[in-house]
Order: structure tokens, then sequence, then C-alpha cells
């Protein structure tokens, strides 16, 4: 039997994948904290051809400990290290079912981006997901038993297609594979998150980890109904921990967020809030409300205003993260006199955020 063969597309492989997910949360999460967990590589994409291996993708808001090592040796993986790429932590299972990929978020030096986004283009678009899966065969046929030869000479292809797909990014490509989703439903959404101040400049400015979609509380249940017939899988967070949104379940008082996946489009997180298109309310101060919350751009696309976004990002029980501040740095200088107002009238007095701010009013 040779090391490399290639097999037809099997749906069983993202039933596999959620059940070692499950398994994955269960036994990670007291050890590490809250982390994202994707389905990446060639079994995460329909109809091509794929090494019968699943691999998946760790995200740790972390370093990796020796308490979360354990825990994937009790799972049967072997540790291997870096195994060649920096920052990227390799477990396999013996025999090969399994692979996992666990990074840091932020010092992963680009892994997690990059195969999210290599892995929504060629869901998105079939003629270079058949490009790569020609390329593939071939060289299954050229290298059936010489593995560092099959992985390298893959690096062409990959390089080319990524670089394909960051130049669909650039023209906002994963917003609107959500967009075509959302625009079904009768419901009122808006892109959030890093994603929505790229919408406020019209142009893609930074890489992104995720899509943050603002949906309304009151909305919940039939959104839900909603994405459970197109196919969609469903988790609810509670405090860091994911579990299991059940059809008809209302989301308990506190929580508010919802993790989304589907296999014919990019990953996207529900952030389930208060208020109505006329009246924006901030989750952590109800008291704060806002008129004309919600903006429009490229594409027609409807996005969260800038500064509410960076009322968010200004930092809540984890404190500033060093994305936010980079993206409150770069908006600063575009924002109105107005919007810079009143977001400096919502920031803590202490906040290191008010010295930029009015240097740029």
């Amino acid at each position: 039997m040779p090391e490399i063969e290639l097999v037809a597309h099997n749906p069983f492989w993202t039933r596999a994948y959620q059940h070692e997910r499950k398994l994955l949360l269960e036994a990670l999460f007291p050890v590490t904290g809250p982390l994202l967990i994707e389905h990446i590589g060639s079994t995460s994409i329909k109809n091509i051809a794929a090494k019968d291996v699943i691999d998946i993708m760790v995200g740790l808001t972390q370093p990796l400990s020796q308490e979360a090592i354990e825990a994937f040796e009790k799972l049967g993986y072997d540790y291997m290290g870096e195994a060649g790429i920096p920052g990227r932590f390799f477990f396999k299972r013996d025999p090969r079912t399994h692979h996992v990929h666990v990074v840091q978020l932020g010092h992963d030096h680009g892994f997690w981006w990059e195969h999210l986004l290599f892995r929504d283009y060629l869901r998105s678009f079939p003629e270079p997901a058949r490009r790569y899966e020609q390329v593939k065969l071939d060289l299954a046929a050229r290298f059936p038993n010489d593995r560092p030869s099959y992985t390298s000479s893959k690096s062409p292809i990959i390089h080319e297609l990524l670089a394909e797909a960051i130049e669909w990014e650039s023209h906002f490509g994963p917003v609107r594979q959500i967009q075509q989703v959302l625009q079904q439903t009768p419901f009122q959404w808006a892109i959030a998150g890093g994603w929505a101040l790229d919408l406020a400049t019209g142009k893609g400015q930074r890489h992104h980890e995720d899509i943050d979609v603002m949906v309304y509380r009151k909305e919940q249940l039939g959104l839900q109904r909603f994405l459970h017939n197109q196919g969609w899988v469903l988790s609810r967070i509670h405090k860091g921990e994911y579990f299991r949104w059940l059809e008809g379940e209302e989301l308990p008082e506190g929580d508010h967020q919802v993790h989304a996946t589907h296999m014919d489009h990019p990953s996207m997180d529900l952030l389930f809030n208060e208020g109505d298109l006329e009246h924006w309310v901030y989750r952590r101060n109800p008291a704060l409300t806002r008129k004309a919350a919600i903006c429009t751009g490229p594409h027609g696309i409807r996005y969260l205003a800038p500064e509410v976004v960076l009322l968010y990002k200004s930092g809540g029980t984890a404190g500033e993260r060093t994305k936010d501040a980079e993206d409150a740095r770069r908006m600063f200088p575009i924002l109105s006199a107005s919007q810079k107002t009143w977001l400096l009238q919502q920031l803590p007095p202490n906040h290191p955020w008010h010295d930029l701010i009015v240097e740029d009013l």
C-alpha cells in the first residue's frame, strides 16, 4: 500500500471532525481556557480527493503548556514539537487518522489566518479547488512512497492559490460570502469586529482570524432555525466553553456568542445584541445606546459603525489586546470629529486611548 494515497471526498470526514472537536474541547478547555478549533486541509473541502487524515487547527490564547500536551496524549496523540514550522506545534495519532496543529493566536507567524483563508477560498470556488486536487493527484502518482517530496512539491500551487486568496480577501471576499447567506433572511445583521473597520475604510487593511456578525437577540430563534435548515453547525459559547446550540433553545442570560460553521462557507461568530435597527444598546452597559449604529459599505455590506466597534475593542474583562490597539491607531485619523467625541465620552478617564483621540481632534 503506498504511503501517499488520495481517496475521493468522504462526507464522513465532517462528522469525524465534529466528533474529534468535541473531545478536544472537553480535554483542553480545563487546562487552556478559551480556544478556537477549525477543520483545515483537504478533508475540509467538499468534492476534492484527500488523504484519509483529518487535519484540525487549534488556536490558544496562551502558550502551549505541559498540561495541554498531557491532555493530548491522553487522547492518543503523540507530540512532535514544531516539526519544522516555527510557532506551530504538531500532534499526530498513529495509525495516521488525525493531525492537530496548535498555535498561540497572534504568535503563529500567520499560520492561523493563512490556513483559514486558503480553506475558505477553495470552499468558495470549485475551479481553484480542482487545480489543487489535480496537482496533488499528479504528485501522489509521482511520489507514492516519498512523503517529504510530495509535501515540498505542493509548495508552488499552495503559494499560487494563497496569493489568489489574499487578493480575494482584500476585496472583502470572505465577508461577501457571509453576506450572500444572511441577505436571504428577513433578520437585521451587521458585520462587526475588525472586518467592520476595514469596511469603514473601503479596503482590506489586515488579515482576520474570524468574521464577527452582530445580530439582534430578539431574532435569535428565527435565525437559528434558518441556519439549521441551511446545514450550519451552531455552538453557543458560555464562559469560553462551547456547547451545542439546541434547536429552539434560547441563549441563557449573559451569553451572547454563537460559533457557526458550514462546509461551503467561512466560519462566523454571531454576536447577539440587545436593541433594534433604530437603537443599538451596549452589551456591557445597557444604559448606553446610539442611533444610526449600522452603516453600509462596499458591495452593500452592512457593518457596525467604527466608533462602536472601537468601544468594544477598548477593553472588556480581558483588557486591551495588541491587535485592538493597532486597529485604534489606524482608525482614529479617519473618524469624524463627532465620532471621536462620542468615543472619548464613553471611555474611562484613564484609558490610554484618550491622548491618541485628543491628538486627532
